[in-house]
Order: structure tokens, then C-alpha cells, then sequence
């Protein structure tokens, strides 16, 4: 590891901790959105408390920061390795960013970004068939119709894709770091979920 790949790192972590959302609160409202809906600094709770255009704004920017924090990593002339690990930097800046005391959002849009693209490079290399991508979204919406709950979804949509990657992908830094990204979306945003909400049912009862 030299002085660029540390550099490159670094600048992935400040490129992710920047929060339009925290940012936009206090613009617009002159709140803390951590301290209101749901707690998240992400576009999900930007979109309930401060409005659509916000939530607009954060989500675009939040999918993009993995992406630039990559592309800057590449430009830098860092090895592979290092330049998917910097996309990694920009989601631990996103959930710790130094300046709010280490408590910003989730990661997660940050995270779907770099996994889109690395699913654009998989169908583009022929390694995932764009047809088995929509006969998975079929079953999801069935799922989803017959169910209605998205913890219920993503139960069954994060380990379906973890498993169609890992048998369509050659195994590879994509193939790896794809399955990273897939297995924290699915602990942050489902088992996390499913626990609060099992907290939140058993204290109700008690």
C-alpha cells in the first residue's frame, strides 16, 4: 500500500461523508433530520419530513458517491483492488462522517449505486443475463402483491440475487465486492429491521 492508495481511500471516505441531507434539513427547515422521522439522513426520510425535491436532490447524489469516489480512485492510477475499496470508503464516510460525530445514514443508496453499476458491467460482459434479472423482479412483485411487506421482499430478494451472481459471475473483484454490498444491504436494511420491529411488538406486549 503507498501514499496514492491511501489518498485514494481518503478521499472515498470524505467524498461519502458529505450529507445532502443533513445539509438540506438545515437549509430548508432548519432541522436536524436525525433528529426527526425515522432518524435516518438518508432520501427515504429527506422525502417524508422535508419534501420531494430534497429527497431528490439526496438521492441522486447518495447514489453517486461510491461511483465518483471509484472513478477518482481509477483516474488516480490505483490498483483494482484499491478502487473498488474506495467505493467501500465512501459508505463508511456516509455512515460515519467525522463532522457529525460519526452518525450519518445507512449506506444503503450509496451502496445500490456501485451495485448498479457493477450489475450494468455484469450483463455488459455477458456474465447475468438481463432475462433472469427480470424473471426475478416478476417473482419479487408477486411476492410483493400477495405479501405486502418489504421485509418479507427483501428476505427473499437480497439472497435470490446473492445466489444468481454467484452462479452467473466468474469469481472476480466484482463478483466479490457485489456480494459484499448485497449482504450489508440485507443486515442493515432487513435483519436490522425485522429486529427493531420485533423489540418494538415485544415491548407492546410486556
Amino acid at each position: 500500500m503507498n501514499i496514492i492508495s491511501l489518498l485514494s481511500l481518503f478521499l472515498g471516505y470524505m467524498i461519502g461523508s458529505l450529507s445532502p441531507s443533513y445539509f438540506l434539513g438545515k437549509l430548508i427547515k432548519s432541522i436536524d433530520i436525525r433528529e426527526h422521522g425515522d432518524g435516518n439522513a438518508g432520501g427515504s426520510n429527506v422525502y417524508h419530513v422535508v419534501g420531494l425535491k430534497a429527497a431528490v436532490i439526496v438521492v441522486i447524489f447518495d447514489l453517486s458517491k461510491g461511483l465518483i469516489s471509484m472513478y477518482i480512485a481509477s483516474r488516480l492510477g490505483v490498483g483494482d483492488l484499491f478502487v473498488h475499496i474506495a467505493g467501500l470508503a465512501a459508505v463508511a464516510g456516509h455512515v460515519f462522517p467525522f463532522y457529525l460525530s460519526f452518525r450519518g445514514g445507512k449506506g444503503i443508496g450509496t451502496s445500490l449505486g456501485i451495485l448498479f453499476y457493477y450489475f450494468y458491467t455484469m450483463i455488459r460482459n455477458t456474465w447475468l443475463t438481463l432475462y433472469l434479472l427480470l424473471f426475478l423482479i416478476f417473482i419479487l412483485f408477486v411476492v410483493h402483491f400477495v405479501t405486502r411487506k418489504k421485509e418479507i421482499l427483501g428476505l427473499i430478494a437480497l439472497p435470490s440475487l446473492l445466489v444468481i451472481v454467484l452462479i452467473s459471475s466468474p469469481f472476480n473483484l466484482i463478483t466479490v465486492f457485489s456480494g459484499i454490498y448485497i449482504i450489508y444491504i440485507f443486515v442493515v436494511n432487513i435483519v436490522l429491521n425485522i429486529l427493531s420491529l420485533w423489540k418494538r411488538n415485544a415491548a407492546e406486549l410486556s
